[in-house]
């Protein structure tokens, strides 16, 4: 009886605030992966984690913007890293925490400067469909990694 009391008070103090605070790293960390997977040409992955977080109920929008500023972040890590900057001074640049870079500078060494450029300017282009038509946002987003990823 004790415990089942306790376990009702800690649910009580589970607000929607603190499920966000830990979620929110979740969709981050899983659209990395989708960037990576993206760049690798792997277009199942990619789309298995794209439709993870339609599952979730995350935003086309959101899930673009983080794509966007996941590969601004790595490409500014790759420029940064090329010219041999030190690592604190990549968190600050690419406003990362310092713990993170290691695995931006990572992802970095697997792609070239090209591929990323390449992903933002299609990152670009897809947000402006967003804005300017009538679309099914979801399918705007399948279309565009299977195109990124069968390219090449």
């Amino acid at each position: 009886v004790e415990i089942g009391s306790k376990l009702k008070e800690n649910l009580e103090v589970l607000t929607k605030e603190i499920i966000d605070a830990v979620v929110v790293p979740v969709v981050e960390n899983r659209v990395f992966d989708m960037v990576d997977a993206i760049l690798t040409k792997d277009t199942t992955s990619a789309l298995k984690m794209l439709n993870d977080l339609l599952i979730l109920k995350e935003e086309e929008t959101k899930i673009l913007g983080a794509i966007s500023s996941s590969v601004d972040k790595l490409l500014t890590v790759k420029l940064l890293t090329d010219e041999r900057i030190p690592r604190e001074s990549i968190a600050s640049s690419a406003k990362i925490a310092p713990f993170i870079v290691s695995k931006y500078i990572n992802l970095s060494k697997k792609h070239n400067n090209e591929d990323v450029k390449a992903l933002l300017t299609k990152c670009v282009e897809i947000d402006r469909i967003f804005k300017s038509e009538r679309c099914d946002k979801a399918v705007v987003l399948e279309t565009f990694i299977i195109e990124f990823t069968q390219n090449k």
